[in-house]
């Protein structure tokens, strides 16, 4: 998670950048970003919260309100196709984005049939 310039968390989990229509706090930091397959070393904008709830709303605002991201809310009920479905319009610049994420989200579901209670019949 990105941090602010003191050090503390920015509380911004999905690492949303801060761009002119952004009137919240925002942070600079350097980031990788792909320009045609290649990366690239940039600083950018990101916005930061008090909490992780007013992430996970902004989230949810930003996918909700860009025209954009249509095609991925159609399928937000099916995470790996919502996944692909952000990647292919332009959430993030890794041409490995929903690779990345959807992996991710295979170790937690694995992880979590490790420690969560058999169901008994």
């Amino acid at each position: 998670m990105i941090r602010r310039n003191d050090g503390t968390m920015s509380h911004n989990l999905f690492n949303i950048k801060a761009d002119k229509r952004w009137q919240g706090e925002k942070t600079s930091v350097n980031t990788l970003e792909f320009e045609k397959g290649i990366p690239v070393q940039q600083k950018a904008d990101f916005r930061m919260y008090d909490n992780l709830e007013q992430s996970f709303n902004d989230f949810v605002s930003f996918i909700g309100q860009g025209e954009r991201y249509e095609d991925a809310r159609k399928v937000a009920s099916e995470p790996t196709q919502f996944i692909r479905a952000l990647q292919k319009a332009g959430y993030a610049t890794d041409p490995q984005y929903a690779n990345k994420v959807i992996n991710v989200m295979k170790s937690v579901k694995e992880g979590l049939k490790s420690v969560l209670p058999l169901e008994t019949k």
